[in-house]
């Protein structure tokens, strides 16, 4: 049997309800069709990552990163490091940083976290290389870690 809920339904927690339906004062729906994300407060940078370990089921924690730009030279050359938080994400450039067109790389030490948890993985290092074609737009690339593989993708 299904409940039908009337038109005058309200959440129980209004609270709660007006945190999800908007961030900072800047409702999400006005963020996803293309309000500059400055106006409604974000704070993202243009290249995000979110590690997670497939083979613990978490969020890898303490993960370092390295965030590379290629120069027209073609040697790479460090924008920022971070390191992965309790949530798997690390912050690797300051808030609201722009990013020029161009290839950039994340070098993701894996070998170290594995040796945190006492484990030894068959990749010791993560590198995912990328072509940001559009600066204006977010790049989130989530890694997904195992003991012996690895998968990312552009999230959104």
């Amino acid at each position: 049997m299904t409940r039908r809920r009337s038109s005058l339904w309200q959440p129980k927690n209004r609270r709660r309800s007006h945190d999800f339906a908007s961030k900072n004062g800047c409702p999400r729906i006005r963020a996803a069709a293309g309000v500059d994300r400055e106006e409604c407060g974000f704070s993202l940078s243009a290249i995000t990552t979110h590690v997670l370990d497939t083979y613990r089921g978490q969020p890898a924690s303490g993960v370092p990163i390295v965030l590379e730009v290629r120069s027209d030279l073609g040697e790479w050359k460090e924008m920022g490091k971070g390191t992965t938080d309790s949530d798997g994400r690390a912050k690797m450039l300051p808030p609201n940083t722009r990013v020029a067109r161009g290839t950039y790389r994340l070098v993701f030490d894996t070998a170290a976290y594995f040796r945190a948890w006492n484990l030894e993985g068959f990749y010791p290092e993560v590198v995912i290389v990328l072509e940001l074609r559009f600066p204006s737009q977010q790049y989130p690339l989530p890694l997904l870690l195992s003991l012996f593989s690895y998968s990312t993708y552009r999230g959104s």
